[in-house]
């Protein structure tokens, strides 16, 4: 086969010849382009993205460390403000708060609700009824709350004018706190 080729390309003159050379040339050039060159470049652009892509995850990560470590302060916060067992009496807080903000004699009741088991923690729940309060004085009770030694959430607030004085107001409030589970 190969002294065919060798012998198709004597009988060839010297022009046939340099056409071939150049056909069989641009032919190698486009195979090596096709095969080589071409499947090269296509990678090194998916590489280029995908550089983009994983700094864009590394950039996104670093940003979860910090939210992460700010929610695990913000958690390490909350359990030195959650009380041992015992240490805490939610119904006495509500009723001293009461006193302290002058609306004692407005104090309906205190019930107490079911204790919920939250693991590791207890939640102690009461409900609080006042007639014949203030706007201001409910606000002031629910920021003296807020300040309160222990955690304490206010999980529900319902108020209501009265009918024959609509400046005062009638209330109930579910309030919540947390005890660590023995």
């Amino acid at each position: 086969m190969r002294e065919r080729l060798v012998a198709l390309w004597r009988e060839r003159n010297d022009r046939e010849r340099l056409v071939l050379g150049l056909g069989a040339a641009a032919v190698a050039i486009m195979l090596g382009y096709g095969l080589v060159i071409d499947p090269l470049l296509a990678r090194s652009a998916r590489l280029d993205r995908l550089i983009v892509q994983r700094q864009a995850d590394l950039e996104r990560v670093t940003r979860l460390v910090g939210e992460y470590r700010e929610a695990e302060g913000r958690v390490t916060g909350s359990n030195r403000a959650i009380a041992s067992p015992g240490t805490f009496s939610l119904l006495s807080f509500l009723e001293e708060t009461a006193s302290g903000q002058q609306v004692r004699n407005r104090l309906v009741s205190i019930r107490p609700q079911p204790t919920q088991a939250l693991p590791p923690y207890h939640e102690v729940s009461a409900e609080l009824k006042m007639e014949s309060v203030t706007l201001p004085q409910v606000v002031a009770y629910l920021t003296a709350l807020d300040h309160a030694p222990q955690r304490i959430r206010v999980k529900s607030v319902r108020l209501k004018t009265r009918y024959a004085d609509p400046k005062l107001l009638d209330g109930s409030f579910v309030v919540a706190t947390y005890e660590k589970i023995p």
